[in-house]
């Protein structure tokens, strides 16, 4: 078939690139084969590519050339997060808070990922470069996405600016270089009150994080979640894929129930209840399986229990952390208004004094 014509064409380009390029790939692809054919389908550079097979062979070299770079020994693992593939356990946990998210997609079928960096609780730039390779892994998926680009929404606050850091442009330049999907549009919604001194400085940097297509980059300025909710809508991004912090129906609940849906699969454990995709996976029944295979499926269904209660744990504590900071916000707008009022009391007063008795 012409695919297949194009994907050996591809390998020969690939065999032609220097040395340094494609030895990463070389390995990866006789140590892991199903690996490289699972998480680097060569058919997603291709169509990227518009089969341009040069350009879909470097695009492929350099991808699992920083692969290598970011997972080290654990690059030839499958992309998974189920905490023994190349996610390790900690990259795992710290994807679970939820800072980025998958709530869906847009009106067109481009997947919609949501940025709000606030949920991370600590700067650690390897692991968010390992995160990146897995969002990118999901992306791809979607042939829709390929064709037509991600959705990005970064939710912006000073806490989040502080923890993304700098290492968050490298982190997009390897991802411009390395996968066959690009940027469509990026919207920033910025969570900060009377702070343009910051604004100024922090939209420039995030859109510098983003130099594809510049002419698909929004700032929405909203006076509430509801208007930012009406304002994405606009841009095809349904209340059905927001989070309810932007005046949406998707809750981080679902993120978590996303996650082990992800796992189940990945681990190719029956989803039961959690099954959405109409019987288009089906895990093999247990009648099916060895009786070692048996035993792994009842460790790894452990392992999910397990998990799952640690996030319910995890859950309620930032619920906790999440009602202080609220608190905290509401006392300084009190105290900011404290202050207005005190102003325009001592103003009164001046004026009071200055009329005749």
């Amino acid at each position: 078939s012409l695919e297949e014509g194009a994907i050996r064409a591809l390998e020969d380009a690939i065999l032609l690139l220097p040395e340094a390029d494609k030895a990463d790939y070389c390995r990866a692809k006789e140590e892991a084969p199903d690996v490289v054919q699972r998480d680097s389908n060569p058919l997603w550079f291709l169509k990227f590519e518009k089969f341009n097979t040069w350009d879909a062979a470097k695009r492929l070299a350099y991808y699992w050339k920083a692969r290598c770079q970011a997972f080290q020994e654990r690059a030839f693992l499958p992309m998974n997060q189920t905490g023994e593939g190349a996610l390790g356990k900690t990259d795992v946990n710290m994807f679970s808070s939820g800072y980025y998210v998958f709530p869906g997609y847009d009106d067109e079928g481009r997947t919609v990922i949501v940025n709000d960096a606030s949920r991370r609780k600590k700067k650690d730039a390897a692991a968010a470069m390992r995160h990146s390779f897995y969002l990118n892994h999901i992306a791809m998926q979607n042939e829709a996405t390929i064709e037509k680009g991600v959705v990005f929404v970064v939710v912006l606050s000073r806490i989040s600016l502080d923890i993304v850091g700098r290492a968050s442009h490298e982190r997009t330049a390897v991802a411009i270089k390395a996968f066959p999907l690009q940027s469509h549009c990026l919207h920033i919604i910025p969570n900060v009150k009377k702070a343009r001194s910051f604004l100024d400085e922090a939209i420039p940097f995030i859109f510098h994080c983003f130099p594809r297509n510049k002419s698909n980059k929004f700032v929405h300025r909203c006076k509430d979640k509801n208007e930012i909710a009406e304002t994405l809508e606009k841009h095809g991004i349904s209340k059905t894929v927001l989070p309810e912090n932007l005046g949406g129906n998707w809750s981080y609940d679902d993120f978590a129930t996303w996650q082990e849906t992800q796992i189940r699969i990945e681990w190719e454990l029956p989803l039961g209840q959690l099954d959405t995709f109409g019987g288009k996976y089906q895990a093999r029944p247990l009648s099916q399986l060895s009786q070692e295979e048996q035993v792994e499926r009842k460790r790894r269904y452990n392992v999910l229990h397990s998990r799952r209660k640690r996030r319910r744990d995890r859950q309620e504590s930032q619920s906790l952390e999440r009602q202080v900071e609220d608190l905290h916000e509401e006392q300084e707008a009190i105290e900011e208004e404290g202050k207005r009022l005190q102003t325009l009391l001592a103003r009164a007063q001046g004026l009071m004094a200055k009329l005749p008795e």
